[in-house]
């Protein structure tokens, strides 16, 4: 029933590539003045990468930011997106 893969119809013979990625979600302060505003940023780097290349700031993407979403809201909208 899965065999094969559902994306390899829509690829029409074309090589179809899994890559892993790494997701990191922090809390972070967007202070403009000494107060604390926490907020969560979630962050994706391809794991494909040598360990020295995902180390490097030019590989970690930004991908979404919220005052109000727990981590866990966060994860589940990029998991979401993701598929």
């Amino acid at each position: 029933e899965k065999m094969p893969n559902p994306i390899r119809q829509l690829a029409k013979g074309r090589m179809c590539y899994a890559v892993p990625v790494i997701v990191f979600i922090d809390d972070v302060s967007g202070n403009v003045s000494k107060q604390w505003n926490k907020h969560h940023v979630v962050y994706a780097s391809n794991a494909n990468l040598p360990r020295e290349m995902i180390e490097k700031e030019f590989s970690v993407k930004f991908v979404s930011s919220s005052p109000h979403a727990s981590p866990i809201e966060l994860a589940k909208a990029v998991c979401d997106s993701i598929k």
